[in-house]
């Protein structure tokens, strides 16, 4: 007997695209090396303070933010899927010490060339609920445009 597939309500996952003017090669390094993640990791007005990237299938990556007023969050995830300049899977979680493992969302990012820029898709998902995924919708697009900045400049 078969079972059948459940289906992922489209409020629970995060979508995005973006296009910068750099090279696919060149968005995936700023992902996936330690000092560019340090650089613009995060959304406006935040510091990261701790950044470790063990960026192989398996390996975990790790970063700590915050805000001059002492505001600070902590993240984390293990690495699923590496293709170099193409693709990035990886798991997203508090990274607290009061994390729970049940909220885990899986992150997959594609990187394609179109003319002299790049196409950024973005999906996060299973959010357990809309206000989850709204709340990281707001981070996530502060932070790409410091990612828009780092990158093009």
């Amino acid at each position: 007997m078969k079972m059948k597939q459940k289906n992922i309500s489209k409020d629970r996952v995060l979508e995005m695209t973006e296009v910068f003017n750099t090279t696919p090669e060149r968005l995936f390094k700023a992902w996936t090396n330690e000092k560019d993640f340090a650089a613009w990791y995060g959304p406006e007005g935040f510091e990261v303070t701790y950044c470790k990237l063990d960026v192989r299938v398996g390996g975990h990556w790790r970063a700590g933010i915050s805000t001059g007023d002492g505001e600070e969050y902590w993240m984390e995830g293990k690495y699923i899927e590496i293709i170099e300049g193409e693709k990035l899977v990886f798991t997203f979680n508090d990274g607290s010490e009061n994390k729970n493992p049940d909220l885990d969302t899986i992150v997959i990012i594609t990187f394609s060339k179109s003319g002299n820029q790049t196409i950024m898709n973005f999906n996060q998902s299973v959010f357990p609920a809309v206000r989850d995924r709204d709340s990281h919708y707001g981070g996530w697009a502060s932070a790409f445009e410091c990612l828009r900045e780092h990158v093009e400049n």
